[in-house]
């Protein structure tokens, strides 16, 4: 059956929804009464992201991966210790992140700073540690029981075993220090259910669109849907959502309190209607008036026919 289009267009503005994760500003409600119901004339709705304004305000090192654990014994003795440090949020580069790190482990350590080295090759990316002798036993731990220390080990080029740092000679990393921060941008939403996939769920993923960070720290990502990606929606009914933006591992990104506006296009596939050739008359049940009928009139008769000479001495007129 023929369909026609319906489309809608839905602007979005960060700050005037509601702010689900306070001034992350990436869990944002809105509300539109009756913005989509069942109707028998509705064969499928598409929705899709248009275009997108999102500002490039979120942190390399956030609240995901700044933290890390390590092990140390001190020269003097008192056993092996534990200790979690913390890194500063904020976008780095190699020369600063290193420093951070040494200033992190320093605040358990006193002085270690000054003795502990870490040298980047630039031709390669990978870190160099090298701890002086005499020094204390430094040993970097990885935990499966501790997720959220992986992000950083991964991020400084650590493999998944524990590290020990061997004094008076050189540790270098298995893989290249990774600061690139969050290159996607994944556009979701709770109720805006579509059948799009996901391999980080391995199924069925809200995703509107996943939208590249083509803009630098400070900078503003602008995405216009040029290839008019639309995705089928599987809820007949819709009077709010959420619009959810996380990065590629599927967490909440942390715009700090910076607005976004993203427009959604939604494409509303109707039946066609059939025009009845029902008349009013036919309602009525009153058969419409025919046309009269022609007389027919009548042909004169037709003059006889001229006789030659012989049908006159062949002729037997009748008395």
């Amino acid at each position: 059956m023929a369909t026609i289009l319906d489309k809608r267009i839905i602007n979005l503005a960060s700050q005037h929804g509601d702010k689900l994760n306070d001034s992350k500003n990436s869990n944002i409600g809105f509300y539109f009464q009756n913005l989509l119901k069942a109707e028998k004339d509705i064969a499928y709705v598409e929705v899709g992201v248009v275009s997108a304004e999102i500002p490039v305000s979120f942190y390399i090192i956030n609240e995901y991966n700044k933290y890390f654990t390590f092990q140390y014994e001190l020269v003097a003795g008192g056993g092996l210790q534990t200790a979690s440090p913390t890194l500063f949020e904020g976008n780095y580069t190699a020369t600063t992140f290193i420093t951070e790190i040494k200033r992190a482990i320093n605040t358990i350590i006193n002085s270690l700073e000054v003795y502990l080295t870490i040298q980047l090759d630039r031709t390669t990316g990978l870190l160099t540690w090298t701890m002086p002798t005499n020094s204390v036993v430094l040993q970097f731990v990885f935990s499966a029981n501790i997720p959220l220390y992986q992000p950083l080990y991964e991020l400084i080029g650590f493999d998944e075993n524990q590290v020990v740092l061997p004094q008076d000679d050189a540790f270098t990393n298995v893989y290249p220090i990774n600061l690139l921060g969050i290159n996607k941008i994944n556009i979701g939403s709770n109720n805006l259910a579509t059948y799009n996939y996901n391999s980080g769920s391995s199924g069925f993923s809200n995703i509107l669109a996943s939208i590249e960070v083509n803009a630098s720290p400070y900078g503003i990502v602008l995405y216009r849907n040029q290839s008019l990606t639309y995705n089928i929606l599987r809820v007949p009914n819709l009077d709010s959502f959420t619009i959810e933006l996380r990065d590629p591992d599927g967490n909440f990104i942390d715009f700090n309190n910076q607005e976004w506006t993203i427009t959604l296009g939604m494409n509303i596939y109707r039946y066609m209607p059939q025009f009845s050739q029902t008349s009013f008359n036919d309602i009525l049940g009153v058969k419409p008036p025919q046309p009269p009928k022609e007389d027919k009139k009548e042909e004169p008769p037709k003059p006889p026919k001229p006789m030659n000479d012989l049908d006159i001495l062949t002729y037997n007129e009748k008395i």
